[in-house]
């Protein structure tokens, strides 16, 4: 099965032409791996909820909840982000070894932090002006942003800084994105797995900003075609988002002036990030089209 797989996305990659049932066939594999994985992640996070109650309860740990879902998610992030590293490692038809250098030359890391930093402005501020607007529709996502903020310090920064961002990219651009760009033009397959990641936060506001940045992480990984720059662009999404909330605390009233030069430098950030990505993304398309008409 798994040579039919690599056979029938060698011949879409090299644009041949398959038949229908073979096509269809193929995308039903994928996508059911594709569920079988985030089955495998949820079953993880539920494994280690288990574990570290049952111990915890036997060594009567008086440590306070929210502490206690930050270690839960720390363990179930680690295993995770093993597991589905080793799948994306062993993703047979990546190039290897891979040049690092040409990844990451030139524009390209100023460009990721770019999408991530300015892209994490944009969006946290127009959310903050939806929310005084409707605040109904965020006590959900609220509540989560509390349980976070109430854990230990240390834990939170190693979480959301490191092991978080780390352990979501090997699972939607890594493990799963894979396999989605096996059977499906990318487009495609990003927006697939933009849905897969939005659904995975299991809340309306989160699952919405977490879609459409699971877009742009899907196109930074098609322009540098190696999982590091992905990991990179979101450590610096969700560090910008820490230091957010200090630069406007929820305590004190934020200036006009302040929000509006933050907002400016946020747009300017992001638009220049996003269109040299897009530039890197176009050139590599065209050099693919360009080898696959010559082996023709």
């Amino acid at each position: 099965m798994r040579f039919r797989i690599i056979f029938f996305a060698w011949m879409l990659g090299k644009g041949k032409r398959m038949e229908p049932k073979d096509l269809k066939l193929l995308r039903i594999r994928s996508l059911a791996q594709v569920l079988m994985i985030l089955l495998g992640v949820i079953l993880v996070q539920i494994l280690c909820a288990a574990l570290w109650m049952a111990v915890t309860s036997l060594l009567h740990d008086t440590t306070d909840s929210s502490t206690k879902l930050m270690q839960m998610s720390l363990a179930s992030a680690f295993l995770t982000m093993i597991w589905c590293g080793m799948l994306y490692y062993h993703s047979t038809w990546r190039i290897r070894p891979f040049d690092y250098r040409q990844a990451f030359s030139g524009k390209m890391i100023p460009s990721f932090l770019g999408v991530g930093v300015g892209g994490c402005i944009v969006v946290a501020l127009v959310l903050s002006v939806v929310q005084m607007l409707f605040p109904r529709f965020f006590v959900g996502y609220q509540q989560t942003m509390d349980q976070f903020e109430q854990g230990e310090t240390l834990l939170t920064l190693v979480y959301v800084l490191l092991v978080g961002p780390a352990a979501e990219e090997l699972i939607f651009r890594g493990a799963i994105l894979d396999r989605l760009r096996l059977a499906y033009p990318f487009w495609v397959a990003n927006l697939l797995q933009a849905a897969f990641f939005g659904l995975y936060h299991m809340n309306v506001i989160q699952g919405i900003y977490a879609f459409l940045c699971g877009l742009l992480l899907g196109l930074v990984c098609r322009a540098a075609d190696t999982i590091l720059a992905n990991i990179l662009t979101h450590i610096a999404f969700n560090a910008t988002n820490y230091l957010l909330g200090y630069l406007f605390p929820a305590d004190k009233a934020v200036s006009v002036p302040q929000y509006l030069v933050t907002f400016l430098v946020g747009v300017v950030c992001f638009a220049a990030g996003l269109w040299y990505t897009i530039q890197a993304y176009t050139k590599k398309r065209e050099t693919v089209k360009t080898s696959d008409a010559s082996d023709r």
